[in-house]
């Protein structure tokens, strides 16, 4: 990754693209945003997995051909990965060498610890995952022998994290820069969201369509006040890596 940034806070145009590049094949790519659903049946799931293990496969060995990494960053979609590419680029210089890399689930991060961690390259790891994720996480954590205390859990997603940093009022001032104002309030409209809290009915917006859940992550995160205000499981993994 570059060592300068643009003014909105992120790396320039050609760095994002090498690191996209470089992590996409971690999981299904950038596109998706909700939870990983198994074809139907047993051989469909089977198969689903099988092809998830060869894409972290062929990922860990890209990663394993930069000499100048020195730590991997692992997260659990691209909306995660939009948010901490944001964050991690405000360190400046100290981003060189660091690799966000979605994992779509978690499910192939236990060959990343293996090849990156203490049995493999030793070098800095990091982590970023929903609550629901935890557990998983933690188990391939302990496994590898891998140091937890640079793995950080949402409360209970990347989401609610942003919003409650921002607050309802921020968040929806991103919302209007972003054009999506008017279609958060038809939103609210609606007979199943409309008596719900305005901090989960945009919650549950911004996970509506996979563009804009991405999107928004990238412009909640350049929204977020200095670091003391950044939300802690965020701000844990950008101090552990620069």
């Amino acid at each position: 990754m570059s060592t300068t940034v643009d003014d909105d806070g992120c790396p320039p145009t050609h760095a994002r693209r090498r690191l996209r590049a470089l992590t996409a094949g971690a999981g299904r790519g950038p596109a998706r945003t909700g939870r990983s659903r198994p074809a139907a049946g047993a051989a469909g799931w089977k198969a689903r997995s099988v092809d998830t293990g060869q894409r972290a496969a062929s990922t860990a060995r890209a990663l394993a051909e930069q000499a100048d990494l020195r730590a991997v960053v692992f997260v659990e979609g691209a909306s995660d990965h939009a948010a901490l590419e944001v964050l991690v680029a405000r360190s400046g210089p100290a981003v060189h060498g660091v690799a966000v890399v979605p994992m779509e689930g978690f499910t192939g991060i236990g060959r990343f610890l293996a090849t990156f961690g203490p049995a493999g390259r030793g070098l800095r790891l990091a982590g970023l995952c929903d609550e629901a994720e935890a557990p998983y996480m933690r188990r391939h954590i302990a496994a590898a022998g891998v140091d937890g205390s640079t793995f950080h859990v949402c409360h209970p997603d990347l989401e609610g994290e942003l919003i409650s940093a921002l607050g309802v009022d921020g968040v929806e001032r991103v919302l209007g820069t972003m054009g999506e104002l008017g279609s958060f309030r038809r939103f609210q409209r609606q007979p199943f969201h409309r008596d719900r809290p305005v901090a989960a009915q945009l919650r549950r917006f911004l996970g509506t369509r996979s563009g804009r859940k991405i999107a928004a992550a990238r412009a909640l995160a350049r929204a977020l006040p200095p670091p003391e205000r950044i939300p802690g499981p965020l701000a844990g993994v950008v101090a552990a890596v620069t």
